[in-house]
């Protein structure tokens, strides 16, 4: 009983350390699903000024008063705020991973299909392309049914807009005095 005791009185000393939390949400318009990133998080993403590179920075902190982000500079130690109404596009992994799969497996297996085919040809094993274009045929749908699935689940990037949006939130408790 005693070891319990001790243990919340700890516990809620040190629990007045970590009150808060800062995060970069994402989140599309109508939908209850977002995309929280935090510090120390790896974000990829283009700005406004230069809107054919994707950046890839470390996120350091978040100011949520200016609606900026301090993420990891490349070329010396000094961070760069970036406000988010810079950020045009987005790029959010870990999306339809399942669709990624599946057009990659039709690709690949579509691909190797033909490449048998051909190698079993020429030696003589199945009969030539002349006599039987059925393996032909299957791996070519195979590769272009899964290159069409692989694009439609693996995009490049979200372009932010009205109804898609970058938000900073700041979850700090204050505790009374």
């Amino acid at each position: 009983m005693r070891r319990i005791i001790t243990l919340c009185i700890i516990s809620s000393v040190f629990s007045s350390i970590c009150f808060g939390q800062k995060a970069l949400q994402y989140e599309k318009g109508g939908s209850l699903k977002t995309v929280k990133f935090y510090i120390g998080d790896e974000i990829k993403f283009k700005i406004r000024a230069e809107n054919d590179i994707w950046y890839t920075r470390i996120i350091y902190d978040m100011d949520v008063d200016q609606n900026t982000i301090l993420i990891e500079n490349t070329a010396d130690e000094n961070p760069i705020r970036l406000p988010i109404n810079d950020i045009t596009h987005i790029k959010i992994r870990n999306r339809n991973k399942l669709g990624r799969l599946l057009g990659q497996v039709l690709f690949v297996g579509g691909i190797n299909t033909i490449l048998t085919t051909f190698a079993l040809s020429r030696r003589g094993i199945i009969p030539s392309f002349k006599e039987d274009q059925d393996p032909l045929i299957y791996g070519g749908a195979g590769t272009i049914i899964g290159l069409v699935i692989w694009r439609l689940f693996s995009r490049e990037g979200i372009k932010l807009n009205q109804r898609k949006r970058l938000r900073l939130i700041d979850t700090t408790l204050y505790l009374p005095a």
